[in-house]
C-alpha cells in the first residue's frame, strides 16, 4: 500500500522524505506519520503537485487546466456549482473510489481507511443520546441521510458512468432498495473520510498553516484532499507539534530549492510540510488542523484533544482545563497595565496562572480552544432586552467588544476590561449579570451534573463513544463554570456584591463542581 503510493507520489513530481514511515501502526491502534530516523528541523517532509490534491477548482484555475482535472470533478463545476465544498469533494472521491483500479488517485484511494470510525457520522442515535445538552446535540434528521436524499442521490443516479454502482447480492428489498443502500453506505463512508482528512481554506472552518495563503491569493473557500499530507496527525499541543503546512507557488518552491530540474508541466502550486524543529526517531509527525473545540474534534475527526486524566484528577481539578494558547500564556507574563480595572484584572490574572498551575498538576494537556464554546450571541440578546426593557438602545460598542469580551473565559482569563465597560459601571454590572444568566442557563441544559460525569469516567464501564461524549460533556461544563467564576470575580471587584448575590441565587440550579 505504501509502496504503491509512494511510487505514484514520485511519478507526479512529489517527495517524501526517506526516513518517514506513513502508515505506522501506533500504540493506541490508529495510524500515523513516524520518523524511522532522526530528521533535522528544516529537512522537508512531504512535497505534493496541486496536480495530486483531488478538490474542486476555482473558476480561474478551471479556465487554465480543466482537462487535467478528473471527469467527475468536472462535471460537478459544469452542473452542480451550488453544491457545497464538503459535498462536491465528497462526490468527486466518492466516484474515484468506485472507480477501483481505472482512477488515477488508486494509489492515494488504497491508503484509505475503510472509515472514520468514530466521527459522528458513524455514531447511531443511541450512541448520541449521550452528546444530550452538549454542542454536538443532534436536532431533526439525521443529516447524513437527509444530505444524501436531497443532493446526492440524483446526481449519481444522472450519471452512473462516473458512479458506477458497487458489486453486492440482492437482498430482501429487491435491486432498487439495495442499490440506495450501497450508495448511502459509500456516501457516509467518503463523507467520514473528506470530513476527517480535508484541508479547509476557510477562516471559521478547520484550517492549516495554508489558510494564510490562501487569503493573499484570494482563493476563497476550498476543500483539499491533500494525499501524503493527510495521513500527518493532529495536536493543539505545541510542545508536541513538529511541522507545518504551507502552499507554495512555482517560484516560491523553486526558491526554496524544492523543485530541483523545475516543476512538472501543468502545476502551478506546491502543498509542502516540513519539519519545525529536530524528530527523534520513533517520533510522530504531528501538525494542527486549525483551533477547534473538543466537540469540534469529535464531530470532525472522531477524537479529542485533551487528555484523558479525569480520574486521575484530585479534587476540583478534575475537570480542569488548565491550558491555554500562546499569546495568552505573553500576554499574562507582559502584564495588562493601563486604565482603571488593570490591577483588578491582574489580581484575576495571578488567579487564574494559580488556577492554571492546580489543573496541570493533576491533569495531562487539555484543549485550550473550548473556551468557544461561551455563548457570546446569547449575552448580546439578554443585553438587547434589557436595553429595550429601558427604551435604550444597544451600544454599538457592546458588538465591537465581542473578541475581547469573554474571549478567554475557558482558559483561566477573562478581558472585561473594554473601554465601554471601563467608561459605564452600570452598563458593565448589566452585562455580567446578562452573562452569568446565559452561563446559568447554559449548565442546567445537561441531564447529569459534574460529578456523575466524573464518576463515571471512572467507572471501567464507560468506554468507546460513550467516554468521548462524557468527555465532551465535561469539558464543556468546566468551560462555562470558569466563565461563571471569572464573571464573578470580576464583578466583586468592580462593582458592590449584586453580581455575587446574582451568582448565589441560581447556585441550586447549577452543576456541582467536580470531586
Amino acid at each position: 500500500m505504501a509502496e504503491a503510493f509512494e511510487e505514484w507520489l514520485d511519478k507526479h513530481g512529489g517527495k517524501k522524505h526517506a526516513s518517514l514511515d506513513l502508515v505506522k501502526e501506533l500504540p493506541n491502534g490508529d495510524r500515523g506519520v513516524v520518523a524511522t530516523a532522526p530528521i533535522a528541523e528544516g529537512e522537508l517532509l512531504l512535497l505534493l503537485p496541486i496536480n495530486c490534491a483531488l478538490y474542486m477548482p476555482n473558476d480561474e484555475e478551471w479556465a487554465k487546466r480543466g482537462s487535467s482535472f478528473p471527469e467527475a470533478v468536472g462535471y460537478l463545476h459544469e452542473h452542480h456549482r451550488t453544491l457545497s465544498p464538503f459535498l462536491a469533494t465528497t462526490l468527486a472521491l466518492m466516484s474515484e473510489v468506485a472507480r477501483g483500479g481505472e482512477s488515477a488517485w488508486a494509489a492515494y484511494v488504497g491508503t484509505l481507511p475503510p472509515s472514520c470510525p468514530d466521527c459522528l457520522l458513524n455514531w447511531s442515535k443511541e450512541e448520541k443520546k449521550d452528546l444530550e445538552g452538549t454542542a454536538l446535540e443532534e436536532l431533526g434528521p439525521d443529516p447524513a441521510a437527509d444530505a444524501f436524499k436531497r443532493h446526492v442521490a440524483p446526481i449519481l443516479a444522472a450519471r452512473r458512468d462516473l458512479w458506477p454502482l458497487q458489486q453486492q447480492g440482492e437482498g430482501e428489498g429487491g435491486a432498487a432498495a439495495d442499490e440506495a443502500a450501497a450508495d448511502l453506505a459509500l456516501f457516509v463512508r467518503v463523507a467520514g473520510l473528506v470530513q476527517s482528512r480535508a484541508f479547509h481554506l476557510e477562516a471559521e472552518n478547520w484550517v492549516s498553516g495554508a489558510k494564510e495563503i490562501s487569503k493573499l491569493e484570494g482563493g476563497g473557500t476550498q476543500v483539499f484532499l491533500l494525499p501524503g499530507i493527510d495521513m500527518i496527525n493532529h495536536s493543539h499541543n505545541p510542545a508536541r507539534r513538529n511541522a507545518h503546512l504551507q502552499r507554495l507557488n512555482v517560484a516560491q518552491a523553486a526558491a526554496a530549492k524544492l523543485t530541483e530540474g523545475g516543476a512538472p508541466e501543468g502545476v502551478e502550486a506546491f502543498f509542502v510540510m516540513r519539519a519545525d524543529k529536530p524528530i527523534a526517531e520513533g517520533e510522530e509527525v504531528l501538525h494542527t488542523y486549525g483551533n477547534l473545540s473538543d466537540a469540534q474534534l469529535l464531530q470532525t475527526y472522531g477524537f479529542l484533544d485533551s487528555e484523558d486524566g479525569f480520574a486521575q484528577l484530585p479534587g476540583g481539578a478534575a475537570s480542569g482545563s488548565g491550558s491555554q494558547p500562546p499569546e495568552a500564556a505573553a500576554e499574562e507574563e507582559g502584564g495588562n497595565g493601563g486604565k482603571k480595572g488593570g490591577k483588578k484584572r491582574g489580581k484575576a490574572g495571578a488567579s487564574a496562572a494559580k488556577g492554571k498551575e492546580e489543573a496541570e498538576e493533576g491533569a495531562g494537556y487539555r484543549n485550550p480552544y473550548n473556551a468557544a464554546l461561551v455563548p457570546w450571541e446569547a449575552v448580546e440578546d439578554v443585553c438587547c432586552g434589557l436595553m429595550k426593557s429601558m427604551d435604550q438602545g444597544l451600544p454599538a460598542a457592546l458588538k465591537r467588544a465581542k473578541r475581547e469580551f469573554l474571549a478567554a473565559a475557558g482558559v483561566l482569563q477573562l478581558s472585561l476590561g473594554t473601554a465601554l465597560l471601563e467608561e459605564d459601571e452600570d452598563f458593565a454590572e448589566m452585562v455580567c449579570i446578562a452573562t452569568l444568566q446565559v452561563l446559568k442557563s447554559c449548565v442546567e441544559r445537561y441531564p447529569s451534573t459534574s460529578k456523575e460525569d466524573v464518576r463515571l469516567l471512572k467507572s471501567s464501564e464507560c468506554t468507546g463513544r460513550q467516554r468521548l461524549a462524557v468527555r465532551v460533556r465535561l469539558g464543556e461544563k468546566d468551560v462555562l463554570q470558569l466563565a461563571q467564576k471569572a464573571v464573578v470575580g470580576y464583578g466583586a471587584d468592580e462593582f458592590d456584591d449584586g453580581i455575587g448575590e446574582a451568582h448565589d441565587r441560581g447556585k441550586a440550579h447549577e452543576a456541582p463542581k467536580a470531586s
